[in-house]
C-alpha cells in the first residue's frame, strides 16, 4: 500500500500542477484521493467528467472558444484516451503560420485578457513550423536579446544603426525599461469606472491627487497613460512616479538619436493618403471582425475606435474616415512632441540624397 501510494504521488503532483490555474484546491485534493483509491484510469475518468467536461461545454455554449480550447487541450495532455471528449480541439483553433525575418527569436503566446496569469506558453524559436492557436484575441511575444546581438556586432563594426521601431523599444535597448508592478483586476475596473463616469477630466483630477509629480510630466490628453498610472497607484498604494527611472541603464556603448523630420503639410498629406489606402485594402472588414472585442485595450487605437463608433451608428462613413485622418495626424504630432523631448539631432527628409549625407555626417 505504501509503495503504491508513493508510486502515484508524481502523477498526482503533475495533475495538480496542470490543474492549479483552472480549478480550486478542494477539487484538486478530491481528484488526488480518487486517483489514490481507484487508480489512474478511473481517476482520470472522474476528473474529465466531473471537472473538465462541464467547463468545456459551458465555454462552448458561451462562445468562449479560448477557454474551451484550453480545457480540451488539458484532456488531450492528461487523458488522451478519452478521444470523444477532446475531438473539439481542432474546431476551437485555427492554423497560424508565423513568419519572422530573423532566426533565433523566442515566440510565446497567451490569451489577451490573461492578466493574472503570467505564464506565457512557448511556441518555439524561429524559424517556426505552422502552429494551431485558439480562436480569439491573443498576445504574441517576440524575444530577442538586443544587447547580446549588439555585443556581437560591435566586435565587427565601430558603429551600429538601429532603424525604426517604437520609441518604447528604442528606450528599452538604449536605457532599459522601468519595472512596473503587475496590477490587479480590481484596480483596473476601478479606474475604468472613473473614466466611464467622469471622462478624461476625472482621470486628470484623480492623478493630480495621487501622483502630482507624474501629473506634471505626463501627456494629460493621453487617457491610456493616465489610466495606466492610476491602475498602478491604486494597486500598489504608491505614486506611479516612484517606479520610474530605476532601471539599470548602464550600457557598454554611447548612442546618438537622429530624428527624421518632414515638412508638416507633406506629412499630413501622406497620412491622409495612407488612411484612404487602408480603407481600400479592407480596414472596415477587419474592424467588423474585431467589433465583438471592442472593449479590449489593444483595440482602443486610431482606426479601430472610430469604426467601432460607426458600427454603433454614431457617425456616418464619410465622417468616420475624416476622423481617422484627423486623429492619426494628432497622433503623429504627439509622437514628434515626445521625440523632441529627448536629446536628438534633427535631420530633414525633403531631399533623399541630402538626407543620406546628413545622416552620415551626424554619425561621424
Amino acid at each position: 500500500v505504501i509503495l503504491g501510494f508513493f508510486g502515484v504521488l508524481p502523477f498526482i503532483a503533475l495533475i495538480a500542477w496542470a490543474a492549479s490555474s483552472r480549478f480550486g484546491t478542494l477539487k484538486i485534493l478530491g481528484l488526488s484521493f480518487v486517483i489514490i483509491f481507484t487508480g489512474y484510469g478511473t481517476g482520470s475518468y472522474v476528473w474529465v467528467n466531473s471537472f473538465v467536461l462541464p467547463e468545456l461545454e459551458k465555454n462552448i455554449s458561451e462562445d468562449n472558444y479560448m477557454e474551451a480550447w484550453l480545457a480540451s487541450n488539458m484532456i488531450n495532455s492528461f487523458a488522451p484516451f478519452f478521444s470523444e471528449y477532446s475531438e473539439n480541439s481542432d474546431e476551437l483553433s485555427a492554423p497560424v503560420n508565423l513568419k519572422v525575418s530573423q532566426d533565433g527569436v523566442k515566440v510565446s503566446w497567451r490569451p489577451y485578457e490573461d492578466i493574472n496569469n503570467k505564464l506565457w506558453r512557448p511556441l518555439g524559436t524561429t524559424p517556426l513550423t505552422p502552429q494551431r492557436l485558439p480562436l480569439g484575441v491573443i498576445q504574441i511575444k517576440f524575444e530577442k536579446e538586443g544587447l547580446i546581438l549588439l555585443k556581437k556586432l560591435f566586435k565587427k563594426h565601430d558603429k551600429v544603426v538601429m532603424v525604426g521601431g517604437s520609441g518604447l523599444y528604442a528606450k528599452a535597448l538604449i536605457e532599459g525599461l522601468d519595472e512596473i508592478p503587475e496590477v490587479g483586476l480590481k484596480s483596473m475596473n476601478s479606474v475604468k469606472e472613473i473614466y466611464k463616469k467622469k471622462g478624461l477630466k476625472g482621470l486628470q483630477l484623480e492623478l493630480k491627487e495621487r501622483d502630482p509629480i507624474y501629473y506634471k510630466t505626463v501627456d494629460l490628453k493621453n487617457h491610456r497613460r493616465l489610466i495606466r498610472a492610476l491602475e498602478v497607484c491604486k494597486s500598489t498604494q504608491k505614486p506611479y512616479s516612484s517606479f520610474l527611472k530605476k532601471s539599470n541603464g548602464v550600457r557598454f556603448f554611447k548612442s546618438k538619436t537622429l530624428l527624421l523630420k518632414m515638412n508638416r503639410e507633406k506629412l499630413y498629406n501622406r497620412i491622409n493618403h495612407r488612411v484612404d489606402k487602408m480603407i481600400s485594402l479592407g480596414l472596415i472588414k477587419e474592424a467588423k471582425s474585431l467589433f465583438p472585442y471592442k472593449e479590449m485595450g489593444a483595440l482602443q487605437t486610431v482606426g479601430y475606435k472610430e469604426l467601432f463608433d460607426h458600427f454603433e451608428r454614431k457617425t456616418d462613413i464619410k465622417e468616420t474616415i475624416e476622423l481617422i485622418k484627423k486623429n492619426t495626424r494628432n497622433y503623429a504630432k504627439r509622437q514628434l512632441t515626445w521625440f523632441n523631448k529627448i536629446e536628438s539631432i534633427s535631420v530633414e527628409t525633403d531631399k533623399l540624397n541630402q538626407t543620406i549625407g546628413q545622416i552620415i555626417e551626424k554619425l561621424n
